[in-house]
């Protein structure tokens, strides 16, 4: 159970309907403007909010969670676009300390069971189910995208900048391998040489002067309430650069073996033939 701050009674949720009865009219965002370190949903109400989802897209087609992520999708667009850019940008920076929160309150085996279970859940999923994920997280960030005015833009594109300070991961290096098997010093990582390219740091480019850049997207870390780049989004704001740029969607390493030959075929069809590597 949590408290709620205005009045000190206890809840399961803080909701809308309890602040506009009971307080004034205030509304969540109200209420997380005045108590910003105040949680609105207990652990347990949480978790069993989690199951319900869980179970209850278990139990749709594919056709039928296309249609309510689509509708999700359009809820939270408009009412993303309705927001005041005061209010964005204090939504998004409470997202975010929230979510470092969160990761640094985690342990070590904590992490590593979430992995696991992301992973397991991922690997039970179809090719068909995989590619309808990757669709639909394109097609929400483009919208949240196009929702945003010239200047959030470039403000998101600046809070994107220099967000790679990290190891690589089983994708990045699984994926790093192959590169320099086929193409033996065409390619560099950014974890072995940085180069900031239109306000992002890209996981792999070329070195030969045929400016291209692979990323390497997870369905965790770019998931449509992420503050990270769509797909869409980082071929946009790479071919301003004069780039092109290959968005590959994997979870594990698995994922990069069965998709390596597509991604061979990529860089031959865009560089036109046999690489000239250092």
């Amino acid at each position: 159970m949590i408290k709620c701050r205005l009045c000190n009674l206890d809840f399961d949720r803080i909701t809308t309907s309890h602040l506009r009865l009971k307080h004034n009219g205030r509304d969540l965002y109200d209420y997380q403007i005045e108590f910003p370190d105040a949680p609105t949903t207990s652990k347990e109400s949480a978790a069993r909010q989690s199951k319900s989802a869980r179970d209850y897209q278990s139990s749709l087609s594919l056709e039928a969670k296309a249609e309510l992520n689509r509708k999700n999708s359009e809820g939270l667009v408009a009412v993303w676009a309705s927001r005041t850019p005061e209010e964005k940008a204090y939504i998004s920076r409470q997202q975010s300390e929230s979510m470092i929160v969160y990761c640094a309150s985690r342990t070590p085996e904590e992490t590593k069971e979430i992995s696991r279970k992301f992973s397991r859940t991922m690997a039970n999923r179809s090719p068909e189910e995989k590619a309808d994920a990757s669709r639909q997280i394109s097609e929400n960030r483009k919208k949240h995208w196009s929702s945003l005015s010239p200047e959030e833009q470039t403000e998101q594109i600046r809070r994107w900048q220099g967000d790679r300070g990290k190891t690589p991961n089983k994708c990045e290096l699984m994926l790093w391998e192959f590169l320099e098997e086929v193409y033996p010093g065409m390619f560099i990582p950014d974890w072995k040489d940085k180069l900031n390219i239109g306000g992002r740091y890209p996981d792999f480019r070329s070195r030969n002067g045929s400016k291209i850049i692979i990323e390497s997207f997870g369905s965790y870390h770019h998931s449509p309430v992420s503050d990270r780049p769509s797909e869409e989004e980082l071929v946009e704001v790479y071919g301003k650069e004069g780039w092109t740029c290959l968005v590959v969607w994997a979870d594990s390493a698995d994922d990069i073996i069965f998709e390596w030959p597509n991604i061979s075929k990529w860089i031959r069809g865009t560089i036109g033939g046999k690489p000239k590597c250092k």
